[in-house]
């Protein structure tokens, strides 16, 4: 008879009709719907630990949870076949393995990699409803990526980050590992970004300070002047959640 296992699963979300990722009483979330789900089949409540909280509206390809399975014998593969049922279609479980016991999806993370998808032309796209931020005004891709390298680096980004109101204090300093713009398809641009950690909003937030010197209202050079303020009023605009997806989460092997 073997002790409490510490499980590690993947998660994809399509995040429109969710209330973001964690438990909030009232509204429909990601990890209400994960965890009774898992209580329903192991016949156990189960508390999950997430990489990242993702806001309402945001989307996931590989969010990582973790959670401690006292079950005997736990058979991952039966356990990932009977969540996808339940939880189809807007919540996927692509992996689930047993772990060592000092893994923490969140705190043993040393890298997130996120995605923000932007329409870029005159008519918007049915088919990308709820997955894009659809900006009619013709963006200056080379500009936005000329100001995304001043985003590189150690900074601090309270201008960009909403202060978390349990801790107004908190230190928004983080670092941005990389940051840029590419043409997925004509008229549909993705802003690619990884760090370790991300304070909140920070990603829409610097979506929406790129996009406005993509639209040539800022010069490239603005990202240092509105960093060195640090104070969120020198940069209000933070782009929709819609278009924002947590691409992968990685770890140290």
């Amino acid at each position: 008879m073997r002790g409490p296992e510490t499980v590690r699963m993947t998660v994809a979300y399509h995040g429109a009709g969710f209330s973001g990722f964690a438990n909030n009483p009232g509204v429909r979330t990601v990890q209400q719907e994960l965890e009774g789900a898992l209580e329903k089949i192991l016949r156990i409540r189960v508390e999950l630990t997430a990489a990242g909280r993702t806001d309402r509206g945001v989307h996931a390809q590989g969010q990582v949870v973790s959670w401690r399975s006292t079950s005997d014998r736990l058979d991952v593969t039966r356990l990932a076949q009977s969540l996808n049922q339940l939880l189809a279609p807007e919540i996927a479980v692509s992996d689930v393995e047993v772990v060592d016991d000092d893994f923490d999806a969140r705190f043993s993370a040393v890298g997130r990699t996120y995605h923000y998808r932007v329409l870029n032309r005159l008519v918007h796209d049915p088919l990308l409803e709820g997955m894009v931020w659809h900006v009619r005004e013709p963006l200056d891709i080379d500009a936005m990526n000329v100001a995304a390298r001043h985003l590189v680096g150690t900074h601090n980004f309270t201008s960009l980050c909403r202060r978390p109101k349990s801790n107004p204090d908190a230190i928004l300093v983080r670092r941005v590992a990389s940051a840029q713009w590419v043409q997925e398809r004509p008229g549909l641009l993705r802003f690619e970004v990884s760090g370790k950690s991300f304070c909140h909003q920070q990603v829409r937030a610097m979506v929406g300070l790129l996009v406005s010197i993509g639209q040539r209202r800022r010069p490239p050079d603005a990202v240092v002047e509105v960093l060195a303020a640090r104070d969120r009023r020198s940069s209000p605009s933070t782009a929709p959640a819609r278009g924002l997806t947590l691409i992968e989460v990685s770890y140290s092997s």
